[in-house]
């Protein structure tokens, strides 16, 4: 039910009383009919200032109750408010300590920036030292595999200059002759193959040493894989036996054709220090999918299974002082990688070891 409110129900008292009144008092009259002019008036007069004081008295009553609760309410809307102003302080000081805890965050972000960024140009210029430096080192490398060559280039060289030197000798004196003779063919062919050799080796060498920085030529695998046999081929008589099984495929990749070429002399004059006595070393190439594989598998004393993962850290070796930089398979796996290739290594000790590289191929139109 909705409540009056206040100013209708002081109204309504004040009819309700004087209405009773007023009904009560002539009631009270009627009772002496005899009674005269005066005492009329007089009960008249008492009857109205008994309505005064009675009506101001409830009517105080009343109205008192009413301000008691507006003044309680009162009260509690000021408490409330004084709480929810020490509430907007408190809020407000925790604010602004935030706030200065913010700005203090924000200074030592700044500060960490600036160290982020003084950072990263030290990476930058870290990272180029080390490209300048890896790029020295491919090259120190390629020297150490070319002077642990050259012994044998000489004698490789020298060999067929001996059978060439003969053999022209031979025709020289059967020329003045003018006869026949059943050795000339042969002496033409040893000939063929003696300079046959020497370019095989010479081109192996210029390629090995050549200083081009173009990562975009068409390199033959198998091309590559004869020049580096041919040029090992000093170190692998009446000790080393090679096979080669090649697929019959044209392998084709793009890349540096030095790099290339030092990527698998590294890996076969590992295989031929590997093999102390008489041993065997195969080379093989196959595809899969659209990439080229090339493995090399020799009979050498092998690598202990604990380091295999090793063995492409840079400066890891498991040969004796001053005969092994630890770069080959570091520089290899580099230059591989920079040709989007991959090697994976297999090995047991005492019975061998294979390495396996990957390239892509060529596209075939």
């Amino acid at each position: 039910m909705q409540k009056i409110r206040f100013e209708y129900r002081i109204s309504l008292l004040y009819l309700l009383i004087g209405a009773l009144w007023i009904l009560l008092s002539d009631k009270v009259l009627e009772l002496d009919p005899d009674a005269s002019a005066t005492s009329i008036s007089n009960l008249q007069t008492i009857k109205g200032w008994f309505y005064v004081v009675a009506t101001a008295v409830i009517l105080f009553i009343f109205v008192t109750r009413h301000l008691n609760k507006l003044r309680a309410t009162e009260a509690e809307l000021e408490k409330h408010r004084t709480h929810l102003a020490e509430l907007v302080n408190e809020k407000t000081a925790e604010l602004d300590s935030a706030i200065i805890q913010l700005q203090a965050i924000n200074k030592q972000l700044l500060t960490q920036n600036e160290v982020i960024d003084n950072r990263n140009k030290e990476l930058k210029n870290a990272l180029n030292d080390v490209r300048s430096t890896q790029v020295q080192l491919a090259q120190t490398d390629r020297m150490a595999a070319i002077g642990i060559l050259t012994s044998g280039i000489a004698q490789e060289i020298q060999a067929p200059l001996r059978t060439i030197e003969k053999s022209a000798d031979s025709i020289l004196q059967l020329s003045q002759q003018l006869c026949d003779n059943e050795q000339l063919p042969e002496w033409i062919e040893q000939i063929q193959k003696g300079t046959h050799q020497i370019s095989k080796v010479v081109s192996g060498m210029n390629q090995l040493s050549s200083d081009h920085f173009s990562n975009h030529e068409t390199c033959d695998i198998h091309t590559i894989l004869d020049n580096c046999l041919a040029i090992l081929n000093y170190h692998l008589t009446n000790r080393i036996k090679v096979e080669k099984m090649y697929i019959d495929d044209l392998l084709q990749v793009t890349g540096n054709p030095g790099q290339l070429h030092q990527a698998f002399i590294s890996i076969m004059i590992n295989a031929v220090q590997a093999i102390s006595g008489e041993g065997s070393i195969s080379v093989k190439t196959y595809t899969e999918g659209s990439n080229c594989l090339v493995s090399i598998t020799d009979t050498g004393c092998g690598i202990d299974e604990r380091n295999l993962v090793h063995v492409t850290d840079p400066f890891f070796t498991t040969k004796e002082p001053g005969k092994g930089s630890g770069l080959g398979l570091s520089i290899t796996y580099t230059i591989l990688k920079n040709h989007g290739g991959e090697l994976t290594l297999s090995s047991k000790k005492g019975e061998g070891t294979t390495v396996n590289t990957l390239l892509p191929l060529i596209k075939q139109e």
